[in-house]
């Protein structure tokens, strides 16, 4: 397939999307024109007259005029980290809608949406990571080249063809003001709030006034004698004649009464009647869907490919698994690069496989998850099942598994591979170092983004109770509720036996590792040792927002009892609320709402009935 030229999405932009847009340079983003955004258009002839100068121009979209970008920063080798931050807020706040969501060539992610305030500018550092560009920004497109070679791509599932524009939260629309508050980067107040436009602002406040007399039906000597007057009157100090004649003359380039209409794109409205829905198609439900992706993650010894192997017997046998149906019976590939062939073969018939229905292909090293001879391999054995171990060896040696635009275009075209073939997939990959420092889901290693493709996330772990015995802990499910936790023991040639549902969560289970890999009792945990004080200076307890437990913790201890607000939530989840409540007799629960909107946690005094702590001991 041809590869698209630079003008060729600008063009698109411009004419089918009616997004301002404007040159520049190549792998850059600093500006080709004159004064940069003020000259984006839509006016497709101009972009062509651009792009004939230079067809390697990168193309950059304007933002304001109903158009906010959130940019997520995410550059590890930097201590960028865009992307935990923003999925700490939509825990906090919900998760983001879907909307034209592009991936940067320096490894981060824009979401676009609709916003029409004026008010909202260029804002860097609202939270770490996080920046936005609304009036008078801009963001380099899809179509581009970024400085260290990688392209800018839209993210398959989010682009404007096959998504709508979505109107931008609440929430972070407030994130937005207040970052800009703070931001001491910023220019003064803006004249919508203070009548004038000092110097960073006069351009930008004059050639928006020009727009929106132009959508007016103002004509072009009309619009200068107004912002003549206007620049007189409201800039700090005024601009010259004729930088306001340039302004205007760029403004004059639309039509009259037509600017409004461009700077501020038309979602197309569907009624939900008209989307035709598709119930999810399970392979073992709700662990293993059809069409989509389930990450297998765990710790080395965790028996990550004997498990895969054991789901693979059952599918290629139709045998139920702890009492739940195999929906689709059927032939299994397996693509490992860990393993002989022989001993994959031994593990899957020690699990009661019919390996006449399990198929490898040989010398897998060097392909990847697009490569064609793995669909012709799924389509020719009519695969029900393809799994893939580890994830990092078919990602292919150009994909750098940290970077969430590199690795989602990758998981994307695999799992649309998968719903042409109706095939369930299993992706396994190795825990992070500091994986038991991470919230649950994101504990593999690479990039947050490969969880987030996935429909469903099994962890697989060690029980520390029992050294003999694994837990399979289902942690993510898109559209189920999710299953029990399975326990099974590994026998010999990796063979695995069920030994039945087991009722921890992998909170339950972590804390215990962690408690055990610390050596630390429970009287010495930090947060024991803080809630105890803090009942005691308020005896009957009461609230505490998340900061003021920080710093009051930090005074107490000498340091912060804990490091952020997820890492508190991780912690007063699972067995360690049960503690406090037990040995302590406190009752404290996270997220509360205190006036004001600020959230915080709660401690309350529990008596226990006579004779509980002696039915405890007992």
């Amino acid at each position: 397939m041809r590869k698209r030229e630079p003008v060729e999405y600008a063009l698109y932009y411009a004419g089918k999307m009616k997004l301002r847009v404007f040159p520049c340079y190549p792998a850059s983003k600093v500006p080709a024109t004159t004064h940069g955004c003020l000259e984006a258009t839509t006016d497709t002839e101009k972009v062509k007259e651009w792009w004939s100068n230079n067809d390697s121009y990168n193309v950059a979209i304007a933002t304001g005029g109903g158009i906010v970008v959130l940019d997520v920063d995410v550059n590890h080798d930097e201590g960028k980290y865009g992307d935990e931050t923003l999925r700490e807020l939509e825990q906090e706040h919900g998760a983001l809608p879907d909307t034209w969501t592009s991936l940067t060539g320096g490894g981060g992610l824009h979401y676009f949406f609709s916003c029409d305030d004026p008010a909202l500018t260029v804002g860097t550092g609202i939270a770490p990571g996080l920046d936005y560009r609304g009036t008078g920004g801009y963001v380099i497109a899809p179509g581009s080249i970024h400085e260290n070679g990688h392209e800018y791509e839209w993210e398959v599932s989010h682009t404007p063809t096959n998504c709508v524009l979505a109107p931008l939260p609440d929430w972070l629309h407030r994130l937005m003001q207040a970052g800009k508050k703070q931001d001491k980067r910023e220019v003064a107040p803006t004249a919508a709030a203070t009548g004038t436009w000092d110097k960073g602002q006069r351009n930008d406040g004059l050639f928006h006034l020009a727009c929106s007399l132009r959508a007016k039906g103002l004509s072009v000597d009309g619009t200068i004698a107004a912002l003549l007057s206007e620049n007189e009157a409201r800039c700090n100090p005024p601009l010259s004649r004729s930088e306001v004649e340039k302004i205007c003359r760029s403004a004059g380039k639309y039509e009259q009464g037509e600017v409004v209409a461009v700077n501020r794109p038309k979602p197309s409205l569907i009624r939900a009647s008209d989307v035709p829905y598709e119930p999810p198609r399970w392979l073992i439900a709700p662990y293993i869907q059809r069409g989509k992706g389930t990450l297998i993650q765990g710790d080395p010894g965790a028996g990550k490919t004997a498990f895969a192997c054991a789901i693979a017997a059952h599918v290629t046998t139709g045998s139920p698994l702890m009492g739940i149906p195999i929906s689709t019976p059927g032939d299994v590939l397996m693509m490992s690069v860990e393993d002989d062939l022989s001993v994959l073969r031994g593990r899957i018939e020690a699990n009661g496989g019919d390996l006449t229905h399990c198929h490898f292909l040989d010398n897998a090293a060097g392909l990847t998850f697009t490569s064609p001879e793995v669909e012709e391999a799924v389509k020719e054995v009519q695969a029900r099942l393809i799994v893939f171990d580890p994830l990092q060896a078919f990602l292919g040696a150009k994909v750098d598994m940290f970077r969430s635009n590199e690795t989602r275009p990758e998981l994307a075209k695999l799992f649309e591979m998968c719903s042409r073939n109706d095939c369930g997939c299993i992706v396994i990959v190795h825990t992070g170092k500091s994986a038991s420092e991470k919230a649950v889901v994101n504990r593999s290693l690479g990039s947050v983004d490969i969880p987030a493709a996935m429909r469903s996330v099994i962890q697989l772990i060690r029980n520390p109770d029992n050294e003999d015995e694994c837990i399979a802990v289902h942690v993510k499910c898109s559209n189920a509720p999710r299953g029990q936790s399975i326990a099974y023991t590994i026998g010999d040639r990796g063979g695995v036996h069920w030994t039945g549902f087991s009722p921890l969560t992998t909170e339950d289970v972590t804390a215990m590792v962690k408690r055990k890999e610390k050596g630390i009792p429970y009287e010495q945990e930090p947060l024991v040792q803080v809630f105890n004080q803090l009942i005691t200076d308020r005896p009957g307890g009461g609230f505490w927002s998340y900061e003021d437990l920080r710093t009051t913790g930090a005074k107490i201890l000498g340091f912060p009892p804990f490091y952020s607000t997820a890492d508190l939530k991780a912690k007063l989840s699972g067995p360690f609320v049960r503690e406090l409540q037990e040995k302590d007799g406190l009752i404290v629960t996270c997220g509360q709402r205190a006036h004001g909107g600020v959230r915080g946690i709660r401690i309350e005094q529990y008596q226990a009935p006579q004779g509980y702590q002696q039915r405890l001991s007992g």
